[in-house]
């Protein structure tokens, strides 16, 4: 049995002293205080799963937990609570690559943030250009779930499809999906006549939303890059960093946390 193992062993002996006081003694006297009758006492703690590594990040719901036991079974299994990578609303590459970094944060030993700012750099350097490929992968996910009028404030995405429908062609109704894209305006030089005539439409519109079934927005618009980075990226990556930002410099390491509980 390795170290961990009766670390782990120990931790679930413990819990059970614990839970057995508990349900045994304290609950039941709780039960008495309010007459209520043993048989009807609704209340039971139960020890659930011990975790390797956890990791919270500064607002409250959002953390990840690397599970090396659940309910007295081994297992290994990664807890992801209010984070991106759960959320559909954020662009798959953003979603896969914060979740390479919980994997850093969490399933090694020892944790390397040289290693993680490399990664980091080498994946926001690898968005930048799908910024300028104008890449449907690294947009917001969007839908067109109601009718307009319905709003008392349409939103930018609806903005977004209603300005594609403009100066493209017709294509979103209730019930379509695209792609939003932060826009700075049109390059006159290389766009089509029909976009030329609407350009008015981009006066009060940041945004564009490029059908499901497109793969890029054409090349005529000129897409706000700093402000897609910092969607795509940026700020995520500095969510994610804020609980330990002062541990992240050139030679920082931080060893494997406490087993936790729960």
């Amino acid at each position: 049995m390795t170290k961990e193992d009766k670390t782990i062993q120990l931790i679930l002996d413990e819990s059970k002293k614990i839970q057995d006081v508990l349900n045994n003694d304290l609950l039941n006297r709780f039960a008495e205080m309010h007459n209520i009758p043993k048989e009807y006492n609704k209340f039971y703690a139960k020890q659930e799963i011990v975790a390797k590594n956890v990791y919270f990040l500064s607002v409250k719901k959002k953390y990840a937990l690397w599970i090396v036991n659940n309910e007295g079974v081994p297992c290994k299994e990664l807890m992801l609570k209010g984070l991106v990578t759960r959320r559909s609303d954020y662009p798959s590459i953003t979603r896969e690559r914060i979740s390479t970094v919980l994997d850093f944060l969490l399933k090694e030993d020892k944790v390397s943030f040289k290693k993680i700012k490399k990664f980091v750099k080498d994946t926001e350097n690898e968005i930048h250009e799908l910024i300028l490929n104008g890449s449907k992968i690294i947009a917001k996910p969007v839908s067109f779930t109601k009718d307009p009028k319905s709003y008392k404030k349409i939103p930018e995405q609806i903005l977004g499809m209603k300005l594609w429908n403009s100066l493209e062609y017709n294509h979103f109704v209730v019930g379509s999906k695209g792609y939003r894209f932060k826009i700075n305006g049109v390059d006159t030089f290389r766009a089509p006549d029909k976009v030329k005539k609407n350009i008015s439409l981009l006066k009060n519109v940041k945004w564009i939303v490029l059908p499901y079934e497109e793969e890029r927005l054409p090349e005529y618009y000129n897409i706000d890059v700093v402000g897609m980075l910092d969607y795509a990226w940026r700020k995520r990556v500095q969510e994610l960093f804020e609980p330990i930002m002062h541990k992240v410099d050139k030679n920082s390491r931080i060893e494997k946390l406490s087993i936790a509980t729960f």
